[in-house]
């Protein structure tokens, strides 16, 4: 299991990777080192790496874990994209359809350039081997 993130504060972005066999307590394990940045306040676009992400939740915990999916900060602006494409893109895709509270703010996509254009940024593929991410154990 690996769990990093990266604050590009002008850019008002987080980027996280999840990658391994992941469990909800990894989820807000990283959830709460993201929090606890002292730009954390300024971002209002994530972009959420599960490509490599095997995730290990019961049905209550997937929907925790959708919960969590909500802008953790007051800017009603903020967007979220999740990157995968397995399943998980397709039970994400679909509860989030579900609850109308993700309309425009989390959407589930299968390609960086998707995330792109859902969130009005130009993020590289390269940028998620940056040497400063964060890591968290």
């Amino acid at each position: 299991m690996s769990l990093k993130y990266k604050v590009y504060p002008e850019r008002q972005l987080l980027v996280d990777v999840l990658e391994g066999e992941l469990h909800i307590s990894d989820i807000l394990k990283i959830n709460t080192a993201e929090s606890k940045n002292v730009d954390f306040s300024k971002i209002n676009k994530s972009i959420t790496d599960l490509r490599k992400a095997r995730l290990r939740l019961s049905l209550k915990e997937v929907k925790d874990f959708i919960k969590l999916l909500q802008p953790a900060n007051t800017n009603t602006d903020a967007k979220w994209a999740v990157l995968t494409h397995n399943q998980i893109q397709t039970i994400l895709a679909m509860m989030l359809r579900i609850d109308s509270r993700y309309k425009d703010t989390v959407r589930v996509f299968p390609t960086v350039n998707d995330c792109n254009n859902f969130l009005g940024i130009n993020y590289s593929e390269e940028e998620f081997g940056d040497d400063d991410f964060v890591f968290v154990k």
